[in-house]
């Protein structure tokens, strides 16, 4: 089954003002969660700082995912308002991820043309280490139908499990809410 052409996720990526630094979340957590990640994660209600999202794994890589989302509110302290992400009522709910880092900046891979910001130096060839990564003046958004697993179940480096898996030749489509509300709307 495992070939190139997997679809790794399907969704929405947004960029958006730094200032909504809360999120809120009805789903998995209040740890990260992904397809094939998240046995230990309980359906509640979780909160906490958009700059928390981020496990500091060693080498910077996807992170902060969570699966099994209703609804999720980027809160934004100083004005008393919040961008609300919502799955309708009769559709799966979302994988839903809120990051101040691009995706790019978490895995550069193998590309040694390669240059990105850096704390210190402020161009370096590849992300290192998780402590080395600065801050953007934006919250990167996904709100996704699927992310695919991330793998090493039983061993580190072990492909994800084909159950967490899509190809780019089927049809994929889902619905979802994007919309501002005040804080004493959703608590």
């Amino acid at each position: 089954f495992w070939t190139s052409a997997v679809l790794p996720r399907f969704g929405l990526r947004a960029r958006l003002a730094k200032r909504f630094q809360h999120l809120k979340w009805f789903g998995k957590g209040p740890q990260e969660s992904y397809a094939d990640r998240q046995k230990a994660a309980k359906l509640g209600i979780y909160n906490g700082r958009v700059s928390e999202q981020l496990h500091p794994y060693l080498r910077p890589q996807e992170s902060g995912n969570k699966v099994g989302v209703r609804w999720a509110a980027l809160q934004d302290p100083s004005r008393a308002e919040a961008l609300w992400v919502s799955a309708p009522p009769e559709s799966a709910p979302l994988s839903l991820s809120a990051l101040p880092y691009a995706t790019d900046d978490l895995d550069v891979g193998n590309d040694k043309d390669m240059v990105i910001k850096h704390h210190l130096t402020k161009k370096r060839e590849h992300q290192k280490h998780a402590a080395e990564l600065e801050e953007r003046d934006f919250v990167e958004l996904h709100v996704d139908k699927f992310q695919m697993g991330v793998g090493g179940v039983q061993s580190w480096g072990a492909r994800a499990a084909e159950e967490t898996m899509r190809l780019p030749t089927e049809s994929h489509s889902f619905a979802f809410s994007l919309f501002p509300r005040t804080y004493d709307l959703i608590g």
